[in-house]
């Protein structure tokens, strides 16, 4: 189960929570971050945290740019990915590590 909510992601969208039209869609690419997330977190530990909310807040923004990615029809990767990808390397290294976030 990911740590992020749909309703977090559609917040990033601004698409109003009572608009379901795209839930499904939202939902597979949270579910395709979260798998992503684990895998970082394994690099770490064994057992990831069952809730975290500084990785559901990047899990949300990356599943984001994943949706924009795909809306904008283009070949690069919506910043939002970028970001978010970049900042959970660097909570994760910081929270298992004690490697300061700079």
């Amino acid at each position: 189960m990911p740590y992020a909510t749909l309703a977090q992601v559609k917040r990033y969208l601004l698409i109003p929570e009572s608009d379901t039209r795209d839930d499904s869609e939202l939902s597979e690419l949270l579910d395709l971050v979260h798998a992503e997330v684990l895998a970082l977190i394994k690099n770490y530990v064994n057992t990831p945290p069952e809730s975290d909310h500084v990785l559901a807040n990047y899990e949300a923004m990356w599943a984001a740019g994943l949706y924009r990615t795909r809306r904008e029809k283009t070949d690069q990767v919506h910043d939002y990915v970028k970001f978010a990808a970049e900042r959970i390397e660097k909570y994760l290294r910081a929270k298992y590590l004690g490697v300061r976030i700079a």
